[in-house]
């Protein structure tokens, strides 16, 4: 869970209102926490697998992650992507994260795909909801294709 879906959870959860200074700092650990725990961080099995026969069959994809590039980064480098070399869309580059769909739909626009002609494949209840509000009729947990 990026630190920007923890806050919004927590503050959802609490029913507490939270200064902005307060919620930087809530990120800031949180970053700082993944950073603590990244030798922990594990692909999801057949993660890898799946972009290489998608790039085999000359299908386009791209990552769209609710992570700011600084904590995305360890992910990306884990699964082998470079996001200088592929489609990334970061936290930064959208002005909502998921569950709102502005992360899928600026990735559909980057691979020149049509929104409605895209798949979506995700780890997360965040990516299904995402999906769902972009309208996506094809979606899939990637926990579920590659259980483990």
């Amino acid at each position: 869970m990026s630190g920007g879906l923890f806050t919004n959870m927590l503050l959802r959860e609490t029913g507490h209102e939270i200064s902005e200074e307060v919620i930087r700092r809530l990120k800031a650990s949180h970053a700082a926490a993944y950073e603590r725990h990244k030798d922990s961080v594990r692909p999801l099995p057949g993660a890898r697998a799946l972009l290489d026969y998608l790039t085999e069959a000359g299908i386009a994809w791209a990552i769209a992650t609710s992570g700011a590039m600084a904590t995305a980064a360890l992910t990306l480098e884990k699964i082998g992507v470079d996001p200088n070399k592929s489609v990334v869309v970061t936290r930064d580059q959208v002005r909502y994260a998921k569950p709102n769909p502005d992360l899928f739909l600026a990735a559909a626009e980057r691979i020149n795909v049509p929104i409605e002609e895209t798949v979506i494949v995700g780890d997360a209840i965040w990516d299904m909801l995402a999906s769902r509000r972009a309208r996506i009729r094809r979606r899939a947990s990637l926990r579920r294709l590659w259980p483990g």
